[in-house]
């Protein structure tokens, strides 16, 4: 693991506008080994849901002397620099990008490489169809941790990659600069993803959509409009 180095990164936001971190976490991976986790509240400047604040803890008063995103963000790519950023699903990824559109700073440009993803892929009797969840793998895994904190997560999420790393089914590099090999099935009646460029500025940009059961138009038609 001697060039094994990344930062994972998860975030919590004030309510379902992903552009609404309130938290950000970032564990820091150098030469395979675990060196720093930090955890930085955020100001969003929004509105906090309560259901949201039932999940990680985070209410207005938290965040009124904290810095807002754009004052952390250089912070942020000063410590992840370069190298490649880890998060599980989606989820993290979109925020920052929205919340770099909200407040008009450079779109992080780093390659992204998704621990869910990885965990499906190397694990997949356990977590190939379902299960893949951050706290049940790291509970498969006796990993302990406060879910919902966003350093605890992201920390969560590193430690994923490295237990990938550590099975030999896992090729950080590639997946690094490719994505996750195409997988394929043997099942019949299988088809090959379809793999269109989506409208950046659209909600379901960055995600996989999949279609199942009968259609009322091919599912190239299906792909083009998801797209």
């Amino acid at each position: 693991m001697g060039s094994l180095s990344f930062t994972a990164i998860d975030v919590e936001t004030a309510n379902a506008d992903t552009a609404s971190i309130c938290q950000i976490g970032l564990a820091v991976v150098h030469d395979g080994e675990l060196k720093e986790v930090i955890s930085e509240i955020i100001n969003p400047e929004d509105y906090f849901d309560p259901a949201f604040i039932g999940k990680h803890g985070i209410s207005e008063a938290d965040v009124l002397d904290k810095p807002t995103f754009d004052e952390f963000f250089p912070s942020l790519t000063d410590t992840a620099g370069p190298l490649p950023l880890v998060s599980h699903t989606f989820y993290d990824r979109t925020a920052l990008k929205r919340a770099c559109e909200r407040y008009g700073c450079t779109p992080i440009s780093n390659s992204w490489i998704d621990s869910a993803t990885v965990a499906r892929r190397c694990w997949p009797e356990q977590f190939g169809t379902t299960g893949y969840g951050l706290k049940n793998i790291a509970n498969s895994f006796a990993i302990e941790f406060r879910h919902h904190d966003a350093g605890e997560d992201a920390r969560v999420a590193a430690e994923i990659l490295l237990r990938a790393v550590a099975t030999g089914a896992f090729d950080f590099d590639d997946w690094a600069a490719n994505g996750p090999p195409r997988r394929k099935s043997s099942y019949f009646g299988y088809s090959p993803p379809i793999k269109l460029d989506g409208n950046p500025d659209g909600a379901l940009y960055g995600q996989q959509v999949v279609f199942t059961g009968q259609l009322t138009v091919p599912r190239a038609e299906a792909a083009k409009r998801a797209a």
